[in-house]
């Protein structure tokens, strides 16, 4: 989740300037909860993949996914390989994210 975070401050830094990506990033990190994969979970992601035998996601893709549709949440990523693929999950676009955290 971490990684995901940073990616994040580094698309800010590029799109904004150094201080708001810094500020923006310490906001992400003190709302940041850290949600370890379980045995179901695993489970879960293998029968949600047994199902979709031509998605070329990856673990880390359909892990994400399986929490955003645990949790009712968006999902905030720059790598939208393939959004139909998985029902269900909604995404914030570039327009969306809270510039209220800088």
């Amino acid at each position: 989740m971490q990684v995901n975070i940073r990616k994040g401050g580094k698309w800010l830094l590029f799109e904004a300037n150094a201080l708001i990506a810094q500020q923006a990033l310490g906001r992400m990190m003190e709302a940041l909860e850290i949600l370890p994969l379980r045995l179901d979970d695993l489970e879960a992601i293998q029968i949600l993949l047994l199902g979709m035998q031509g998605w070329r996601g990856t673990l880390e893709d359909a892990s994400v996914a399986l929490l955003a549709l645990r949790l009712k949440a968006p999902v905030w990523t720059l790598n939208y390989r393939d959004p139909e693929a998985l029902k269900g999950l909604s995404f914030w676009a570039r327009v969306t994210i809270p510039w209220s955290w800088v």
